[in-house]
């Protein structure tokens, strides 16, 4: 049983005929569809044709990064937070150190925006 739907290729905005198989809809027209495959299978070597040339030049500049894709390493500049307040006005306060916790409450209720407890 043979389904045909017309299809718009999204690389070159030709209309092309398939025959549909479950699941499967097609992107490309078989002569786009061939050329990246081809780029694809190539890409290793640095032959075929890039998806996209802009993207792949500015990977390129971005060097590792691009090649990881993603930041290796993540640095937090606070490392605990201390909640206070009644619902609907709650105040945050981030510490690194439990010294630093104590003089930022101590600073907050010297300048009575904080009940001591």
């Amino acid at each position: 049983m043979e389904n045909k739907v017309t299809a718009i290729c999204q690389e070159c905005n030709k209309q092309f005929d398939y025959d549909l198989k479950p699941g499967f809809p097609r992107k490309y027209c078989f002569a786009c569809s061939k050329i990246r495959k081809a780029a694809y299978e190539n890409k290793d070597s640095g032959e075929g044709m890039p998806a996209n040339p802009q993207k792949t030049a500015q990977n390129q500049s971005m060097g590792q990064i691009a090649t990881t894709q993603g930041i290796s390493r993540v640095e937090h500049e606070f490392q605990s937070s201390y909640e206070f307040g009644p619902a609907g006005n709650r105040h945050t306060i981030k510490y690194r150190n439990m010294d630093e916790l104590k003089a930022k409450i101590k600073e907050l209720q010297d300048a009575g925006l904080m009940e001591v407890v």
